[in-house]
């Protein structure tokens, strides 16, 4: 038995049942104060990293022509990651769009290179 003005059970530490008397003399218990658990951190909605990745790839794949598909593939992938989070897929549909951009603009530049280095030699 716990001592009247015990706070804690001396052998197992948990909070000890209190009583209290009401002006008619009964005794009701008062349930232990317990703690609340800390309060979680939910992360706030947002892009994927892959989405932000895709999209300064594609940016960059306007001048750098290498980093245009890659742009695209991460912006593709970002994109079904952002519905599944049910986050906004606008970044990645830009980065798709300027990754096709990139991609074509390569290619074109690719095959006018060509071209000139094939008339200049001959063949």
């Amino acid at each position: 038995m716990l001592a009247e003005d015990a706070r804690f059970c001396p052998s197992c530490g948990r909070p000890a049942a209190r009583t209290v008397r009401d002006p008619a003399g009964a005794v009701t218990p008062v349930p232990p104060v317990v703690a609340a658990a800390p309060a979680t951190v939910v992360p706030m909605g947002g892009q994927p990293g892959v989405v932000i990745a895709g999209f300064v790839l594609a940016i960059i794949g306007l001048f750098v022509p290498v980093l245009g598909p890659i742009g695209l593939i991460l912006s593709a992938v970002g994109y079904k990651q952002a519905k599944q989070i049910g986050a906004s897929a606008a970044l990645a549909v830009t980065g798709i769009i300027l990754g096709a951009i990139s991609m074509v603009v390569s290619t074109f530049i690719a095959l006018t290179v060509l071209m000139a280095f094939t008339s200049n030699a001959g063949l």
